[in-house]
């Protein structure tokens, strides 16, 4: 029963998923292997046979199943991309062997496995339901006006399916020579707007745009805990809203070893080592994310190591970036959170650090709390008084707020925004965060 309920759970979240993934930007054309080149149904069951207790793991008939299905999904990445229908037909075939029962118990016999077929699935419903093309041009669009406004000639766009995260989503590479004629290649994570679309095209909407998310990526930005960030339309869609976020790791210095790694596929190395003093860095740097994202009012952050992660520069690791959130809108929640001190004192409510004894140790072990109190000082002092590169808290607050307002009094148009109503809830969320900040901040200060 244990792993069918595992089962049952996975094809729900696939189900979901599946109305809120995007697939790849096709070329050419392809063709299912004939059914004589792949298992057949009694050959899989055949070799499925195994004793009670051992996993299907050992199961060459169905291992060699999944494999001809990745290779189906390559060959199907290689259709045009005006072939719709073709598409969808394969899509739609692959689909059926992906859920036989039999593939779907020797999937259930590993962690692995699983999370395969959790992308797999998306992306092939993706392919299923919906097209791309909307996204892609919107993008394509966008970008070609903002490099060619900064003298930098675009050489080959190539767009490909974002894997996690429950919005739609596209990964998008983009080669170009600057203006001094030098190559590079750079890459966007685009998406959907919290409530966006869960079409391609951006159409069908559950709710608007809400300008404070808009805000939050800016101020994170602006702060240096966030990517960079650009927002654009579906021209073709009315209603169609994206936001794409430039790769933490792009360097356009030759040579110079840049990348970014999400926390979530590092962490065990933190866990291992919970109390090491090498960790340091990193608790002062989630504990600052911990702070902002209280201020923010904003959730699904610092106890979701898979929605952050460190910029690493050969040996260093010292920049923290915060790159996906959720934020509450109103009436769901109070954005003046009076008890903010105490909340942070505690390692309450939605920020549940239990399940990790890395991120544990930081926020809820009694014993560490004078040394997560000093970190939080020290955040303070970054965050309202020490000079650099990016901009003070409240200055990028006041920034972010600003740009956002503008904005959207500028594209009404195509964000189609009830103004009487957005613009008095963006200037309440706006004076209720200083607030919040001011209150967490002096409590802090007089430990």
């Amino acid at each position: 029963m244990k792993n069918f309920r595992l089962i049952f759970i996975v094809v729900i979240l696939v189900a979901i998923a599946g109305f809120s993934g995007a697939g790849f930007a096709m070329k050419g054309t392809a063709k299912l292997a004939p059914a004589g080149e792949r298992p057949q149904k009694e050959e899989l069951a055949a070799s499925g046979q195994a004793s009670a207790g051992h996993a299907l793991l050992d199961n060459p008939g169905a291992r060699q199943e999944w494999n001809s299905i990745k290779q189906e999904i390559e060959r199907l990445n290689q259709i045009k991309r005006s072939a719709v229908a073709e598409r969808r037909r394969v899509a739609n075939e692959i689909l059926k062997r992906v859920e036989d029962p039999i593939m779907l118990e020797y999937i259930n016999s590993s962690v692995v496995l699983l999370r395969e077929y959790l992308n797999i699935s998306v992306e092939l419903r993706q392919h299923a339901n919906a097209r791309f093309e909307p996204i892609d041009a919107a993008a394509t669009t966008y970008f070609n006006a903002i490099f060619a406004r900064e003298g930098k000639v675009i050489t080959k766009i190539d767009f490909k399916f974002k894997g996690e995260g429950v919005q739609l989503g596209r990964i998008m590479k983009i080669n170009y020579m600057d203006p001094e004629g030098t190559p590079h290649e750079i890459r966007y994570y685009i998406k959907t707007h919290q409530h966006g679309s869960l079409s391609a095209s951006g159409s069908g909407s559950v709710a608007n745009v809400d300008l404070k998310e808009l805000f939050v990526y800016k101020v994170l930005e602006y702060i240096g805990y966030g990517p960079k960030v650009h927002f654009f339309f579906n021209p073709l869609s009315p209603g169609g809203f994206f936001i794409a976020t430039q790769d933490a790791g792009f360097t356009k210095v030759a040579g110079k070893n840049k990348k970014f790694e999400v926390f979530d596929h590092i962490m065990r190395d933190y866990e291992s080592t919970p109390n090491a003093a090498e960790h340091d860095d990193a608790r002062r740097n989630i504990i600052a994310l911990d702070m902002i994202s209280r201020v923010l009012r904003i959730t699904d952050t610092t106890p979701n190591p898979g929605n952050y992660g460190l910029v690493t520069v050969g040996a260093e690791k010292s920049k923290w970036k915060l790159f996906d959130f959720r934020i509450h809108s109103a009436p769901e929640v109070e954005y003046l959170r009076e008890k903010i001190f105490e909340d942070f004192c505690s390692g309450n409510g939605v920020f549940n650090y239990d399940f990790k004894e890395f991120l544990k140790g930081i926020f809820r072990d009694q014993a560490t709390q004078q040394r997560k109190f000093a970190m939080a000082h020290d955040v303070v002092v970054t965050l309202t008084k020490a000079p650099g590169k990016k901009m003070l808290f409240l200055d990028a607050v006041r920034r972010a707020y600003d740009e956002v307002r503008g904005y959207a009094e500028t594209n009404n148009d195509s964000l189609r925004l009830d103004l009487k109503v957005a613009l008095p809830d963006f200037e309440h969320y706006f004076v209720a965060i200083q607030t919040n900040f001011k209150i967490l901040t002096e409590g802090v200060k007089n430990i």
